[in-house]
């Protein structure tokens, strides 16, 4: 997977939205009404924070429970992995993840992660192997959910391999034997591959309101399908390589929204789509990515980038590009074109190359509309080389170091109602020996550098 060549060559202030108090956790959430559920399977690892728990682990609780049943954790420590075959929802003190701060660097505040008097904290037993053969909690029934949990410390360090492929042992991974999971108001961090989604489809899957830092990777599907999945309002923080991945060649996605998530520093991009159909990546903020902030690698279909927030971060430049579509993927060698993509009413500023880009060969019948890019290194708006159909319009480009708006070997695109100001070079630049068929209309230009540089 570009980055994902995995085997170690490469592979804010955090406020939960929802505050769930003990009433709400108390409540089913599986379809049973609140007089026919029993009571909630408590445990305690110590009998100091729930004196009269009935249970030292959870996995002694899970042996207990049944479907509809609500496993309350208390804070503590459990060592243990969990293999979840009932639809149960194993709650953890939520109060105390709520309070956390997903972006502190604060040696003080970073402490507090693992602070079991008022977190409830699961870990690989010890000593903690750097080649599991499993995940540390395995999703494997409709409707299971997990909430509230401190999930950490699962690495590994010694990837699988399946042809070009590397494949790595998630701390969570939901499989795509089921649907309807939900995962919501945890924290991961210092793991490996955080969660691995996968859903069959039937129900939503929901990961929601989470703290995602400090992993080598927030979410992929890896090696499962996933149907039907909404990742919303969670918090990444300086993950090693890429936030959230939606498809890749080995496995891909349908029907799949990512929206109004927060994603800072990530290692290398803050979010990537690949191999994938009616996949909505909305209303995000996704800051210093070392790559890509939104990557749209090859083979999608319908895909829409709506409305997100990209900065290159502080230091200035640090993200190559803001918005890229390719058509390359795992391999340079495996390349495809990506149809109807649509990427509308962003805001990306700061990047070290282009604000927005469809690179070589990797866009057909796809709309670039609405946007505003400003502060990048080269171009605000970029097509480069053999991209085809396509429609540029409404955009405004300013401030950028060399081109507004930029057309270079493109065939039978449309650049329209655009306004591009005090950029470097031209406002919009149309150049190559391969660039014909091109219209371009109605659009507004100024130049700082040279007034004889419009269009």
């Amino acid at each position: 997977m570009e980055v994902k060549m995995r085997s170690l060559q490469v592979r804010g202030r955090w406020v939960i939205g929802v505050a769930v108090g003990l009433g709400a956790l108390m409540s089913p959430m599986l379809g049973s009404s609140a007089a026919w559920a029993r009571p909630p399977l408590v445990v305690d690892d110590d009998g100091q924070q729930c004196g009269k728990a009935s249970y030292e682990t959870i996995a002694a609780a899970l042996e207990a429970a049944v479907d509809g049943d609500t496993i309350r954790v208390c804070p503590g420590l459990y060592d243990e992995p969990l293999h979840i075959t009932e639809s149960v929802r194993i709650v953890g003190p939520v109060e105390g993840v709520n309070q956390l701060d997903c972006l502190t660097v604060d040696p003080a505040s970073v402490a507090e992660f693992g602070d079991t008097t008022r977190l409830a904290v699961l870990q690989p037993p010890a000593p903690a192997s750097t080649d599991p053969s499993e995940p540390l909690v395995t999703l494997d029934a409709d409707g299971a959910e997990l909430a509230g949990l401190v999930i950490q410390g699962q690495i590994d360090e010694v990837a699988t391999m399946d042809g070009i492929y590397e494949l790595f042992v998630p701390a969570v991974r939901a499989t795509d034997d089921h649907s309807g999971y939900r995962l919501h108001h945890n924290v991961f961090r210092m793991n490996g591959l955080a969660v691995e989604l996968g859903s069959n489809g039937d129900r939503r899957t929901r990961v929601d309101h989470n703290c995602l830092r400090e992993n080598w990777w927030a979410t992929t599907n890896q090696i499962m399908r996933l149907e039907n999945g909404v990742i919303d309002v969670n918090t990444v923080f300086r993950t090693r390589f890429t936030g959230f991945e939606v498809g890749w060649g080995y496995r891909p996605t349908e029907d799949v929204t990512v929206r109004e998530n927060t994603i800072r520093e990530s290692g290398s991009h803050g979010m990537w789509v690949e191999n994938s159909e009616s996949v909505r990546v909305v209303g995000n903020h996704i800051a210093a990515s070392t790559g890509f902030g939104i990557w749209i690698s090859r083979a999608n279909t319908d895909v829409a980038v709506l409305g997100n927030v990209v900065e290159g971060g502080a230091p200035l430049h640090t993200t190559t590009i803001g918005i890229a579509v390719s058509s390359q993927g795992v391999t340079p060698d495996v390349q495809a074109r990506s149809t109807n993509i649509a990427i509308r009413g962003n805001t990306v500023s700061g990047a070290r190359l282009q604000g927005i880009v469809a690179q070589a060969g990797s866009l057909q019948k796809g709309i670039i509309a609405d946007n505003i890019t400003f502060g990048n290194g080269v171009n605000g708006i970029a097509l480069n080389m053999d991209n085809i159909e396509n429609v540029v319009s409404g955009n405004t480009s300013y401030g950028n170091g060399v081109n507004g708006i930029g057309l270079n070997n493109n065939q039978n695109n449309v650049v329209s109602g655009n306004l591009s100001y005090d950029n470097g070079w031209y406002g919009i630049a149309v150049l190559g020996p391969s660039s014909r068929d091109n219209t371009i209309q109605a659009t507004r230009c100024t130049a700082t550098s040279s007034p004889t540089r419009g269009t």
